[in-house]
């Protein structure tokens, strides 16, 4: 869950649980893919965080708005480095994404945290089934026999489920969902 603006973030390890998978999907839509560069952008920036956080504000704002530049500038030196070890330096511009794409990147992570957030509000066998029929693209039957279930029992979690997300998430996070429940 996400804190009021007026609660104070005081835990590392609770900032970490939060920011860590938004954090990761905007560095993987900053650099393009999502490859181990990201999780090492991600984990550098919060070793800094971690060391530097007595002198970081407490307040969420704050919190993430230093979370978000610092990986934002982290993936840009990443950009730099990999073009001059590709040696494409005169083929490649070295110019910062535009900020509509950044602000982009920021709103997808923020609504993939939210998801996954919400999906941990759901029973357990609800949000497997989910989870292996929609971000691992599994059919009925092959998560029937990973999960040792009846394919009718998927069909129904994965509809108790998708109910379930309704009820609870935002409507722009619903909106990003839709894609993959319509395959």
């Amino acid at each position: 869950m996400l804190p009021d603006d007026n609660e104070l973030l005081v835990s590392f390890d609770e900032i970490f649980k939060l920011y860590y998978p938004r954090l990761c999907d905007f560095a993987a839509r900053m650099l393009g893919d999502y490859t181990d560069e990201v999780e090492d952008v991600v984990q550098d920036t919060f070793v800094i965080f971690h060391k530097q956080m007595s002198q970081v504000s407490t307040h969420p704002i704050a919190v993430k708005n230093y979370l978000y530049t610092s990986v934002k500038y982290a993936c840009f030196k990443k950009h730099r480095h990999n073009k001059i070890i590709r040696k494409y330096q005169e083929t490649l511009k070295v110019d910062e994404p535009e900020q509509a794409f950044t602000l982009d990147a920021i709103i997808h992570a923020e609504i993939i945290g939210e998801i996954h957030r919400t999906l941990k509000t759901l029973p357990p066998g609800c949000a497997e089934v989910f989870k292996l029929g929609y971000f691992d693209e599994l059919s009925n039957q092959e998560i029937a026999e990973r999960l040792n279930i009846s394919i009718n029992t998927v069909k129904s979690q994965k509809k108790r489920a998708l109910d379930l997300l309704r009820t609870k998430l935002k409507p722009e996070a619903l909106a990003l969902l839709l894609p993959f429940l319509l395959r």
